[in-house]
C-alpha cells in the first residue's frame, strides 16, 4: 500500500506554534519561521505541506493566510487547516493558495450544512476527524 507522508507547518501569530496542555506554544526550530519550516521540507521532497492556522482554531480568526500564501508560493501544494468550518473560511483557504482545506470534525456538530458545504467544494475539501476513546472529539474554538 502507497501512502503520502504530509509534513504539517502549525502557526501562531504568524510564527512556528505546536499544541500544549493550555494552547499553543512558540517553537524555535527554524527561528519560529515557518517559511523556514516548508522550505526545509520541501527541499526534503515534501510535495504537500499540511498548514493549520492556530489563531483560527482559538480565536475564529483567520490570522495567517499569508503564510499559506508564502508557502504555497514555494510550489507544493498546500492542504489548509485549524477547525475551519464554513464556507467563508474554506473559501479564504482556497483564495489563499491552498489546494485543499480540512473541514474540522467540530463543524460535523452540523451535518447538514457539513453535507452541503462537502457537496459544493468537491476536492478542494476533505474531512478530518480527530478521535478519542472511540469518540469523535473536535478541537478548537468549536470544542
Amino acid at each position: 500500500m502507497a501512502f503520502e507522508v504530509i509534513p504539517a507547518v502549525d502557526v501562531f501569530g504568524g510564527r512556528l506554534a505546536r499544541m500544549g496542555p493550555a494552547g499553543p506554544v512558540p517553537v524555535e526550530a527554524f527561528g519560529g519561521d515557518p517559511l523556514a519550516a516548508a522550505r526545509a521540507f520541501v527541499e526534503a521532497g515534501a510535495r504537500w505541506i499540511h498548514v493549520v492556522d492556530l489563531d483560527l482554531a482559538f480565536s475564529g480568526s483567520a490570522r495567517n493566510l499569508d503564510v499559506v500564501r508564502a508557502i504555497a508560493g514555494l510550489g507544493p501544494r498546500v492542504q489548509a487547516s485549524g477547525a475551519i468550518a464554513t464556507a467563508a473560511e474554506v473559501e479564504a483557504a482556497l483564495a489563499a493558495g491552498a489546494f485543499r482545506a480540512v473541514l474540522g470534525s467540530a463543524a460535523l456538530s452540523d451535518p447538514e450544512a457539513a453535507s452541503e458545504l462537502i457537496s459544493s467544494m468537491g476536492e478542494a475539501l476533505v474531512v478530518g476527524i480527530e478521535t478519542e476513546g472511540g469518540l469523535i472529539r473536535p478541537r478548537g474554538r468549536r470544542a
